[in-house]
Formats: structure tokens, C-alpha cells, sequence
């Protein structure tokens, strides 16, 4: 509730709130309508944008599936009338919560726009619904009427964005070094390699979108679509929009939009396959190459073995991997970065990126572990401060909200992880910091285990 009233307070300079009806299964289900100024309005069929994150859509489709015929009946006639009444003469979405568990619908709200999700309708009725605004917009009468519309096939649209959602969803900025997208589908983006991520947009860095004459097999395009996308080495939600492909709930139709709120978010695990697949297309590339001492590297493989290696690999995240003698991998979902000397690929939908690295960085990293400040708070990405709760002096116990900040228009909660007491804050509000910048710093800490705040 408090952080309802103040991103309705800084919004609109209003903290009030509405409280509505509870619905425990909610689909989250669209109309798209078309309005001229000649009072015609038609409706251009259903979306299903329940697959959502924090209230934001991440998967939709056009039509809706598993859709009782006279709900799917009611909403289309209901957004219509409701843009007849106010004389509409637009593009423009109307949006409803269903209670999957009554089939009942209630008004969400209508955004008099299009929509991200526009590209799946455009899909299934072969309509450019951005000339149809254009033309609604120039006073131009309408050419089509609503026995003209015809719906053919399923779509489906992915939304990319740059964030963790390991990380309870938090923004990730970088740079992409790698970027291959299958040619057998609709991308929507304006990003390409050497693009930069940064902090002071939205997440969302692409749409990817399938069409297909049914929906079972624009789920199956989907989920190959998302095996041979290559995108990195900036964390995006590329292998949760996979997983989601899996499971029973979507593949049935019947998902709502908690569902992302009730499971456990699946951890992408990078096992020795790929880390060698990485390191066999990097390697034969150097070597192709004549890139400085990599190409007297003959072969390698995948080992525990920790007392001697013929390579080491660095991933996005610094772990240094090991690969040793006599490997062979495919070379399909795999891209190679002369510049950054790094290699991509694709594991269930997630992109690994692993540079070349050798001993030194080795032992630099062994030698720094350990070090460093244990009462530092540092910001886990670019981010703006909107509230400091407590104050120099203050106690701190675990749990406690020690920052608040903004990225990519949404609200992080800094929390302490262990007990002590603030001995600076070192930043205020509406400050810009970047990633890893020290925030706030502790003292009488109890141990190192439990007292170093978390930046998560």
C-alpha cells in the first residue's frame, strides 16, 4: 500500500487509492477496437496478455485461447459500445480482468493508443493497424467495416527484456556484443551489436513474434525461435519466456496472470556442454584468426581436472572455467565477438557469453577474495535514490528497508541482511549512482555471514 501511494504521489501529486474486488483467478484479456469520425467502430479481435511480470506483460497472443464463446462475445461487443458511447475515432485497446474461475469480466481501462502487443493482431488479421491510426487520426473514413474482419492463425509476441529474473526481476544495462536472431520470425527493435543498455528507459529492449496457422504450432516456432536467439552478454528474460513455452498451465490456455507471482523463477544453470561449445567456435575462430598465442591451441575439453588447463574461459559473471584437452560441440546457436574475443551460446533459451582468460586473471581473483569492505552497501545497477529510510546513526536489523531506488521505471527495496548500525549514507535523494557505487556503510556488524547488506 505504501508503494502504491507513492508512485501515485509522485505521478499525480495525489496519494489517494482506489481498493476494488479481489479476483483470485484474473486473465488479463484485451479488446483492440479501430473509431473514425464518422462514428465507425470496429473491433479487431481478443489479446491474452496474462503471462506478466510485476503487472507488466512479458507473453501475449492473438486470439485469445481457451475462451468461453459468449465472454469472447461480450468483451468485443462491450469495448465497442463503450468507444461508440464516448464517440472514439481512434486506435485504442480496451482491457478487462476475467475471472477464469466464472467467466465474469470487469473494465481494467482503455488506453487510447497501440498497444506494444499491436504486431499479433496485425498477425492474425493482416491489417497495418498503424496506417489504420494514421488515417483514423487525418479524419479519413474508415475503409473497412467489421464484416470485412477475418482472423487467420495464431501469434504470439515475446517481450525482451534486460533484466534478471533471478533476480526478482531487476534491470540489467551493458552493452551487447552478440546479437543473431532467427530469420524465421517478426523482431521488432532498435537494437543491434555495440548497442548500449541503459538505465533510463524501460526494460524492454525487443519484441520477438511468431505466427502460425494454429496454436500448437506457433508454440513449437516459439520455443525453436527461442533456442537459436543469441543475445548478450546483458542479462535478459529470454530463458523465463522458454520455460514459460513448458509449461502446462500456458500450453493448456488456462494461465492467469499470478502465475509468475506463485512459482519459483527457475535459475539457469550453465553446465560443461556449453561452456565447451563456447570454447570450441571461440577457439577455432582465433585460431582462423591468428589472434596472438589462442592459436597454438589445438583441441580441448570439459574437465574438473584443476591442476593444468590449455584454456580459460571468463562468463558474464567473472567464474573462471576450466577446459582442457580434446573437446568436440556443434557450432548451431553459437556467435563469436573478434572485438571482446568472446563467444555466445544458447542454452534453453538463455544466451552464455564467455570471453578468453588467462592465468593472471586467475590470480586475481583468488587474491581478491575476501577483501574489501563487509559493511559496504553498493547499488546492484545504475539506479536513481528515491528514499532513504534510515539515517547515519540509525540501528539496522535484518530485513530492514535501508534504500530505496528506481531503474528502468521500477521501485527496488535495498535491504539489510544482518544487524548493526549506519555509520554514513552516502548518497541522497534523487541522486543518479551507478552500478557498484557505494551507498551506505555499517559498523558493529556480527559476522561476516549475517551483517553485510544485501544489494538485492
Amino acid at each position: 500500500m505504501d508503494e502504491a501511494r507513492n508512485e501515485a504521489s509522485r505521478s499525480f501529486n495525489d496519494s489517494d487509492v482506489i481498493v476494488e474486488r479481489y479476483i483470485e483467478q484474473p486473465r488479463h484479456i484485451e479488446v483492440q477496437i479501430v473509431g473514425d469520425v464518422f462514428g465507425n467502430i470496429i473491433d479487431l479481435g481478443t489479446r491474452d496478455c496474462s503471462v506478466q511480470r510485476r503487472y507488466q506483460k512479458i507473453i501475449e497472443e492473438a486470439p485469445a485461447s481457451n475462451l468461453n464463446p459468449d465472454t469472447e462475445l461480450g468483451l468485443r461487443e462491450t469495448a465497442t459500445q463503450l468507444a461508440r458511447n464516448i464517440g472514439y475515432d481512434n486506435i485504442g485497446t480496451v482491457e478487462f480482468i476475467v475471472d477464469a474461475a466464472t467467466g465474469e469480466y470487469f473494465f481494467l481501462e482503455m488506453n487510447t493508443r497501440l498497444q506494444v502487443e499491436h504486431p499479433i493482431t496485425e498477425m492474425v488479421t493482416g491489417l497495418d493497424l498503424v496506417e489504420l491510426q494514421m488515417l483514423s487520426a487525418t479524419g479519413k473514413e474508415l475503409a473497412i467495416r467489421q464484416d470485412d474482419i477475418t482472423f487467420t492463425g495464431h501469434a504470439i509476441e515475446f517481450r525482451l527484456n534486460a533484466e534478471d529474473p533471478s533476480d526478482n526481476f531487476s534491470p540489467r544495462t551493458g552493452v551487447i556484443d552478440h546479437l543473431s536472431v532467427p530469420k524465421f520470425v517478426r523482431w521488432d527493435s532498435g537494437i543491434e551489436v555495440g548497442s548500449e543498455i541503459s538505465p533510463f528507459y524501460d526494460s524492454m529492449i525487443a519484441k520477438l513474434i511468431i505466427s502460425s496457422p494454429t496454436r500448437s504450432e506457433a508454440l513449437t516456432g516459439a520455443k525453436t525461435a527461442l533456442e537459436n536467439l543469441l543475445i548478450g552478454p546483458v542479462a535478459n528474460n529470454a530463458s523465463l519466456l522458454y520455460w514459460v513455452l513448458d509449461q502446462d498451465e500456458f500450453r493448456e490456455g488456462s494461465i492467469t496472470s499470478r502465475f509468475l507471482d506463485e512459482i519459483e523463477v527457475p535459475i539457469e544453470i550453465v553446465d560443461s556442454v556449453s561452456i565447451g561449445a563456447a570454447a570450441n567456435e571461440l577457439l577455432r575462430s582465433v585460431q582462423s584468426n591468428e589472434l596472438g598465442p589462442w592459436a597454438s591451441v589445438k583441441s580441448f575439453r570439459v574437465t574438473n581436472h584443476k591442476s593444468a588447463f590449455d584454456v580459460l574461459l571468463s562468463d558474464s559473471e567473472g567464474k573462471l572455467h576450466e577446459v582442457q584437452t580434446n573437446f568436440s560441440a556443434p557450432t548451431s546457436r553459437l556467435s563469436v565477438d573478434f572485438k571482446t574475443k568472446s563467444a555466445a551460446v544458447n542454452q534453453r533459451g538463455a544466451t552464455h557469453v564467455f570471453q578468453l582468460a588467462d592465468r593472471t586473471e586467475a590470480w586475481m581473483l583468488d587474491s581478491s577474495l575476501g577483501l574489501g569492505n563487509i559493511g559496504d552497501l553498493t547499488a546492484p545497477f545504475p539506479a536513481v535514490i528515491i528514499e532513504t529510510p534510515v539515517q547515519a546513526g540509525d540501528d539496522v536489523e535484518p530485513g530492514d528497508i535501508v534504500l530505496v531506488i528506481e531503474a528502468m521505471k521500477m521501485l527496488h527495496s535495498l535491504t539489510a541482511t544482518g544487524r548493526g548500525t549506519v555509520s554514513a549514507l552516502r548518497v541522497q535523494t534523487g541522486d543518479a549512482v551507478q552500478s557498484k557505487q557505494i551507498l551506505m556503510t555499517f559498523t558493529n556488524t556480527k559476522s561476516n555471514s549475517e551483517s553485510q547488506p544485501n544489494d538485492a
